[in-house]
């Protein structure tokens, strides 16, 4: 899970608007980092959904990154709960979704953190750091740590890297927040390379 956390206030950098201003790979190569927002005594830090995988390829041979209409997204973040009195989290939804799936803990016990991500993956429990929204210190949290997942299932509409989605997180005691979760950037390679490739081509003519 990344690192680094943008606030919800991040400028979101898209690539073009305009038709026949930009390729499919260029829209790929805008993927930016979790988003943050606070809900009471709860923090939620690296809020984002997993690169996409590819689903189709440019008439040169490229893969293309982004999640059909229909399909689903997994997200990953970090729920903070910095006082001293547990929560629960109580639904999950989005306009950009006809189904949010929550599975595992949906407790946020006191002092402790819930960690969401794909089902399976070793998650890192360490808290997040974020320029603009510092992480409670070791002092505030205990290394107790709950495990969830949530997919955004049945899209309503195509998403690319680059783009962000709202999703609105509802909890017993600290009621609702809304997050606009960007599509994180890649864990592989591929697309810089690719691109790598491609600029080593253009200086070759």
């Amino acid at each position: 899970m990344s690192s680094v956390v943008a606030g919800l206030g991040a400028v979101l950098f898209i690539a073009g608007c305009g038709a026949g201003q930009i390729t499919q790979t260029d829209t790929q190569e805008a993927a930016i980092n979790g988003a943050a927002a606070n809900a009471g005594t709860l923090a939620i830090r690296d809020a984002e959904l997993v690169f996409p995988e590819a689903v189709s390829t440019t008439e040169s041979g490229q893969p293309v990154y982004y999640y059909p209409s229909g399909s689903q997204a997994i997200a990953e973040l970090v729920i903070v709960n910095e006082g001293a009195t547990d929560d629960e989290l109580v639904s999950v939804t989005s306009e950009a979704a006809g189904n949010v799936s929550v599975q595992g803990d949906r407790d946020v016990v006191q002092r402790s953190t819930l960690v969401i991500g794909p089902i399976g993956e070793d998650v890192n429990a360490d808290l997040p750091q974020s320029a603009s929204v510092p992480p409670p210190s070791e002092e505030q949290v205990d290394d107790q740590v709950g495990h969830a997942s949530i997919v955004l299932e049945q899209l309503t509409r195509e998403i690319w890297p680059g783009q962000s989605v709202p999703v609105t997180f509802t909890f017993k005691n600290a009621g609702s927040v809304t997050v606009d979760m960007p599509v994180g950037a890649p864990t592989h390679s591929r697309v810089t390379e690719e691109h790598g490739e491609h600029e080593d081509s253009s200086s070759s003519h």
